[in-house]
């Protein structure tokens, strides 16, 4: 191996590291700005145009404007506490500009007027499209494995 073509799969092996990341960062910044309501935040992390989300009961949409509707309106009120927890990420990148990454998640909801919880497992199967040097969703999709909730009545009792 010559010093230049050294050089160059360092420099490759260094941008797909980059790449790896950049996708990490992604998926958190989209989950946090779940928790904090930011509907403009969360409608930034998918490219615009035609995009593929599945989220099997709550909806499959063909543009982010589309699901970020839903989102407002489901989960963006001030009685509704969201903790996204992701963990376990495998992320393949296929060439430059597209990727795909699974990840699990550990969901808790609590609905303070209604007095329910829900803690919610499943896992995420994405695809990332690079555009302009960003990393951006370009479809996903999550698939419930576990769902677990919980009511408590004005007297503390616990009804499941």
């Amino acid at each position: 191996m010559t010093a230049s073509s050294a050089m160059q799969s360092i420099r490759e092996r260094i941008e797909n590291l980059e790449s790896i990341e950049e996708i990490r960062q992604l998926k958190a910044r989209y989950w946090r700005s779940c928790d904090r309501k930011d509907h403009r935040a969360v409608l930034d992390c998918f490219i615009s145009g035609k995009v593929n989300i599945d989220y099997g009961p709550i909806g499959v949409f063909n543009n982010r404007e589309a699901f970020v509707k839903v989102f407002r309106e489901l989960g963006c009120r001030d009685n509704i506490v969201d903790m996204h927890h992701g963990a376990n990420p495998e992320i393949e990148l296929v060439d430059s500009h597209h990727a795909r990454g699974f990840w699990d998640l550990y969901f808790f909801t609590i609905d303070t007027d209604g007095r329910t919880f829900m803690q919610l497992g499943g896992r995420y199967e994405d695809r990332y499209l690079r555009l302009d040097g960003n990393w951006k969703i370009e479809s996903t999709r999550f698939v419930a494995v576990s769902r677990f909730g919980a009511s408590v009545d004005a007297a503390g009792s616990l009804t499941i």
